[in-house]
């Protein structure tokens, strides 16, 4: 009875390694007489841990996300191109051990044997923004079905994340992404 709440997931990692599935809760509406552009907020929070070769971690993130698509093409059942952009603000606490360079600063695959001078505990936290942009190519969004459709997407993303030097957080550093996604749809038929 609520047109527009989505529920989701994503998952990031490798099995092992501190892999997360993390859920989303989100509404979305489209705007004008040809539904051209749709608006839409996500919430996303999970918790993951991993550790490998003596090197572990523990980190809890939370965040908001709100974005807009703008369809370029006209509305058709079968293939439409989209373009979107998003900005989000990423609440991140993180702890962990891992084994330092010979520097003491940067972080390194660990010896074989256990060594105090290298072994180095840390944390960081804090608040760090992003934004995306992309272009999708949308199939079989508006069959009358449960399948709402296939999406294909490029994009590029920037934003800061955190990061340790001597095990003492230091300025958030920035960062430029592209990729790609793939994503598929299903919920209640039209």
């Amino acid at each position: 009875h609520l047109p527009g709440l989505f529920v989701g997931a994503r998952y990031a990692g490798s099995p092992g390694q501190g892999a997360a599935l993390e859920p989303t809760l989100g509404y979305r509406t489209a705007l004008g007489a040809e539904r051209q552009l749709g608006l839409g907020v996500v919430g996303y929070g999970t918790h993951a841990s991993g550790s490998d070769k003596r090197a572990s971690f523990e980190a809890t993130r939370a965040g908001l996300e709100a974005g807009g698509d703008y369809r370029l093409t006209p509305r058709y059942e079968y293939v439409e191109l989209h373009a979107n952009a998003s900005a989000a603000l990423t609440g991140v606490t993180a702890s962990g051990r891992y084994c330092s360079d010979a520097s003491g600063k940067y972080g390194t695959d660990c010896p074989d044997e256990a060594n105090a001078v290298t072994d180095t505990s840390a944390s960081a936290g804090g608040l760090y923004p992003s934004v995306s942009a992309g272009l999708s190519l949308d199939f079989a969004r508006h069959l009358d079905s449960a399948f709402h459709g296939l999406r294909l997407g490029l994009g590029v993303s920037g934003g800061t994340m955190p990061r340790v030097i001597a095990g003492q957080q230091a300025s958030p550093r920035t960062y430029v992404a592209a990729g790609g996604t793939l994503s598929v749809a299903f919920g209640a038929a039209h």
